[in-house]
This record gives C-alpha cells, sequence and structure tokens, in this order.
C-alpha cells in the first residue's frame, strides 16, 4: 500500500511540475536575478532530505480517511483554483506577487496529495519538511520592503552603538555615517535581508534536528533577528576600520561584494552556543534525544531480585 501511494505521489509531483512548468521557469529566473530568493533552489533538496530521514516515523502508519480525504480534496481544489485565476485576473498585481501566489498555490497541491493519499497521520509527522516548502514562494513586494526598512533602522542602530564602542567619532544622519576620512550610507543592499532568510532557514532546520521543545525551537529562532542586525553592524564598522587604517578600497573590493559568506560564519559562531545551552537544558528535562527516560547503564541489583525469588517460589 505503501510503494502504491509514493507511486502516486510521485506521479502527482511530476504532473502539477509539468503542467506549472511555465511558472518554474519563472521561479528559477527569479531565485537566478534576486539574491534574497537564491535558497529556493536548494529547498525542495532540503525538504526530500528531511522527509527521506524520518521515512520509517512518517510512514509508519498510512492510512488515508474520509476526513483526510475530504481535507486534501479542499485543499487541492482550491489551490488549483487559485493557480488558474490568478494568471487570468489582473488585480493590479506585479509579475513578481502573481508568481508568489502560483508557487503558493503549486505547494498547496503537493502538501494536498499528501494529505490524501497518506492521510493526517503521516502529515502530522511530515508538517515541517513540507511546511519548509513555503520557503520556495517568493516574498511579496510589500513584505520585502517592510523586512528591509527593519533590517536598515536595527542596522543603523547597531552601527552607530559598535563606531562608539570602538572610539570612532561617527555623525550620524539617518542611515549616513560621516567618518572622518569618508561617508558611510546603509543602503537597501546592505540591509541583510538575504542572510537573515539563509540564517531563519538554517536555524529552522538546526532546531528541528536538535531540539523537540515547541518553545526552546522558537527561542533559537528568533535569536535571529538580533544575531542578524548585529552581523551587519560589525560587517559596515570592519570595513570602515579597514578602510581607513589599511586601504580605502576595503569599502569596494571583494569583501564588501562577496564577503557575506565570512560575516554568514560569523552569525553561526554565535547561534551555536545559544543551541548547545537549549540542546542540553532539553537533555536534561527530557531525557536523550529519541524518545523514553533515563535509565542507568547498570541497573542496581534489586532490580533482578524479585523475579528470581518468586522463581524459585520464596515469595508467593
Amino acid at each position: 500500500m505503501i510503494t502504491h501511494a509514493h507511486r502516486r505521489y510521485v506521479l502527482l509531483v511530476a504532473l502539477s511540475v509539468l503542467i506549472a512548468l511555465p511558472t518554474i521557469a519563472a521561479l528559477a529566473s527569479f531565485s537566478l536575478n534576486h539574491e534574497h530568493h537564491s535558497h529556493a533552489l536548494l529547498i525542495p533538496v532540503v525538504s526530500v532530505c528531511l522527509l527521506f530521514r524520518r521515512k520509517d516515523e512518517i510512514f509508519r502508519v498510512v492510512h488515508p480517511s474520509p476526513m483526510s480525504n475530504a481535507i486534501g480534496i479542499a485543499l487541492f481544489l482550491t489551490a488549483s483554483a487559485v493557480y488558474q485565476l490568478s494568471g487570468q485576473i489582473r488585480l493590479g498585481v506585479s509579475d513578481d506577487d502573481r508568481l508568489s501566489i502560483r508557487v503558493l498555490s503549486l505547494v498547496a497541491v503537493w502538501i494536498a496529495g499528501f494529505i490524501f493519499l497518506y492521510g493526517t497521520r503521516a502529515f502530522r509527522a511530515a508538517l515541517f519538511p513540507l511546511l519548509l516548502l513555503l520557503f520556495l514562494v517568493p516574498i511579496p513586494s510589500p513584505a520585502v520592503e517592510v523586512v528591509v526598512a527593519l533590517l536598515q533602522h536595527g542596522s543603523a542602530e547597531a552601527t552607530h552603538l559598535l563606531f562608539r564602542a570602538v572610539g570612532v567619532p561617527a555623525l550620524r544622519d539617518g542611515f549616513t555615517f560621516v567618518l572622518p576620512a569618508f561617508t558611510v550610507e546603509i543602503a537597501k543592499e546592505c540591509s541583510g535581508i538575504r542572510s537573515s532568510l539563509g540564517l531563519l532557514i538554517t536555524s529552522l532546520i538546526a532546531s528541528h534536528l536538535v531540539l523537540r521543545g515547541v518553545w526552546r525551537r522558537s527561542i533559537f529562532s528568533l535569536a535571529i533577528i538580533p544575531v542578524v542586525v548585529l552581523k551587519n553592524a560589525v560587517r559596515i564598522v570592519t570595513l570602515s576600520l579597514l578602510a581607513m587604517h589599511i586601504d580605502a578600497g576595503f569599502l569596494t573590493g571583494t569583501l564588501h561584494r562577496r564577503g557575506g559568506v565570512v560575516f554568514f560564519v560569523f552569525s553561526l559562531l554565535l547561534l551555536l552556543p545559544l543551541l548547545w545551552i537549549l540542546a542540553r537544558s532539553e537533555e536534561r528535562s527530557l531525557g536523550p534525544v529519541g524518545g523514553g527516560r533515563i535509565v542507568p547503564e547498570k541497573q542496581p541489583e534489586i532490580w533482578g531480585l524479585a523475579p528470581r525469588l518468586l522463581q524459585r517460589g520464596k515469595i508467593r
């Protein structure tokens, strides 16, 4: 039964991709041309790997019910209708935002098929890998503007504090800092939205693999907000100091244009201690990962005393 369900689901995904091939091509082009969505091409691969990692637990009981069938059909029909209408009705929506609607509808079709073929129990076990597919959906333009503005403000505040901490005289005017030798502006491109999304996805995956408690996972995921802001400030201040004391070319050089990986690793190093603390705290309260209670490696002799006495007839 499971094999038949797998074949049907693969067929459903293949047919949906074939039908939505123009949308898939547009999504690939969008990902290659927008830095804040460059992660999209890796999301399906990560999702499949997470499903495969927990395949025994997810597909332990494949039992579609009338309820799961109804939910799957309703979601499938709704997503299919939205997909079709998004390409026909013009409501003043930009092409990028229309792409977001169509990709979201496509992901909903895949989730609907999963619920219909495997049932709600399997869906709950596979909830994280399936919801991870939502990162395929391009962020709508208004939301991008809001996030970029918030990151700009946060980075400007943190940069101002860091300049004061290292003793660099800087006159601030909004997102612009006038230094003794030059002027630095925190532009929208320097807001760090790409690294923010990368850190968010990484932290969600790491917390899913390492942690079990919802609130601990939430704490770890929310921790990326101050880390991203601090990372942006450290990057700006570091480049400014290098430009002041070594070479002004650092402001436009390779480290400025392609040094995001270095500061991304810096962000991960800041997050790792928090992940370790949360994991140790969870292990002490819930036991080792894998479930169950903590049992001593060597059981005391008294644990086996009663059965032996019963076998010898000394306890009646």
